[in-house]
């Protein structure tokens, strides 16, 4: 009989025990929450006074920090960037930023169209995308990977409705490797060029290309925000081409692999490794973004056809290009010249 309501107040206690175990957590986890808001707000501030120092202006227009209880982000109705001494100017519309609570060192972007972007030597862009998201993986010691990927895809440039470029998607992956590497992986899918920009009436039939490298000691670099392109024009650069490929609309395929080197002075060097299936399909479309060329392309075909063989079981011929600074050689037949790259 006496058991009886001890039983009971055993289990109104534990009750109580629960009850309160969860206002802690609710309680705990909400001003550790608010706790992460303070700091989200105070890194973002932190950007915005990087970026002015080196003279860009961020405007995130009615920034908030949203996602109570789980996720925790930044919410601006558009974006802003501006470098008044370069008089340039990008703009979009919405972003979103958030990271998981349980998992704060992954975050996941989404932008929304149209962006515009002008500079008074290239002109004025706009670019549009049907989705457009972002990834970032980081630690500690930085950013350790990030992934962009667009849909939809168009780029047009002035008052023009011809778009200079449009793609099914687009994608750009890049991660740490090493000590100080940076590996870079470029695609796009159903890609189409104008041929004649000034133009913009023609653009090519859609084709594929994939591009996967390593840029040696760029990590750091990218790490501190520096310009990558000044950086190897102060210092040069050098990395493997791990895979090139591009497939033409009629069904033509060029694989590029080799190491890969830029001088101070924009001239390239490298030695590659080639594989081409359906020469005549990329010539043919090579020609047409340089119909004046036609000369240089039937040279290169005659050199591809005296200096590699292919059986009948094998797709692709194979031969080796050398570039020693601009120029171009396949064995001792040169091919051309590539001008510097900046």
């Amino acid at each position: 009989m006496n058991g009886v309501p001890k039983q009971k107040k055993n289990l109104k206690r534990g009750l109580w025990i629960i009850v309160a175990i969860i206002a802690f957590l609710v309680i705990g986890g909400s001003g550790g929450w608010y706790y992460a808001a303070g700091v989200f707000d105070k890194e973002v501030e932190k950007l915005q006074q990087r970026m002015l120092a080196r003279n860009q202006i961020v405007d995130c227009e009615n920034h908030q920090i949203r996602g109570f209880p789980f996720r925790i982000g930044v919410f601006c109705d558009s974006i802003t960037i501006e470098n008044p001494k370069k008089r340039q100017k990008l703009d979009s519309g919405a972003v979103r930023m958030a990271a998981q609570i349980y998992d704060p060192g992954k975050f996941i972007l989404e932008f929304d169209g149209p962006a515009h972007f002008s500079d008074p030597k290239l002109g004025q862009f706009q670019i549009d995308w049907q989705s457009l998201r972002s990834s970032v993986r980081a630690n500690l010691g930085g950013i350790e990977r990030t992934s962009v990927v667009s849909n939809a895809t168009t780029i047009t440039n002035g008052d023009s409705t011809t778009p200079i470029l449009s793609a099914e998607t687009l994608e750009l992956h890049a991660r740490k490797v090493a000590e100080d590497d940076l590996e870079l992986a470029i695609g796009g899918r159903n890609l189409t060029l104008a041929i004649v920009p000034a133009s913009r009436e023609t653009v090519s039939k859609p084709f594929q290309v994939s591009i996967q490298m390593t840029g040696n000691n760029l990590y750091g670099a990218a790490q501190k925000n520096l310009n990558l392109i000044r950086h190897i024009q102060e210092n040069g650069g050098s990395g493997q081409l791990t895979s090139f490929k591009l497939e033409s609309p009629d069904g033509g395929i060029l694989k590029l692999t080799g190491p890969v080197s830029v001088g101070i002075d924009g001239q390239l060097s490298a030695k590659l490794e080639v594989s081409i299936a359906g020469v005549k399909s990329l010539i043919q479309f090579f020609s047409t973004f340089a119909p004046t060329s036609q000369k240089a392309m039937d040279q290169i075909e005659l050199a591809v056809d005296m200096f590699t063989t292919k059986t009948e079981s094998e797709e692709f011929r194979k031969f080796q290009i050398q570039i020693n600074n601009g120029e171009v050689f396949l064995g001792l037949f040169p091919l051309g010249r590539i001008p510097p790259i900046f």
